[in-house]
C-alpha cells in the first residue's frame, strides 16, 4: 500500500495522539484512501481500528465498538488511565 506500514498506538502515556493522528492521516494519503465516498470511509475506518493496539484498542472495543458514532471536533480522550488532548481542536485550553 504505501511502502511502510501504519502508525500504531496503544494508549500508554508516553504517547502522543497527535503525533499519531498526524501520522494515520500521512499514512491515508500514502495508500492513496480517500474518505470522499463511502467505501473509502469504510477502508479509512478499518485501518483506524487495525493501528490501535493495548489500552487503546480496549478503549475501542468496550467505549465505541457497535455504536454509531461521528468524531468531529475530538478535543479529549480518556484512554484507560491517561487523557489525551488534541490542541489543534481546543480553541481554549484549560490546564
Amino acid at each position: 500500500m504505501a511502502g511502510y506500514p501504519p502508525p500504531r498506538f496503544a494508549g500508554r502515556a508516553e504517547n502522543d495522539l497527535d503525533d499519531f493522528i498526524k501520522n494515520y492521516r500521512l499514512y491515508l494519503t500514502a495508500a492513496r484512501i480517500t474518505t470522499n465516498n463511502a467505501a473509502g470511509k469504510q477502508r479509512a475506518l478499518a485501518l483506524w481500528q487495525s493501528c490501535l493496539t493495548g489500552d487503546a484498542a480496549n478503549w475501542r472495543e468496550t467505549k465505541i465498538a457497535g455504536k454509531k458514532f461521528r468524531l468531529n471536533h475530538v478535543s479529549r480522550v480518556r484512554i484507560g488511565s491517561v487523557i489525551y488532548r488534541t490542541e489543534t481542536d481546543l480553541p481554549n485550553q484549560l490546564e
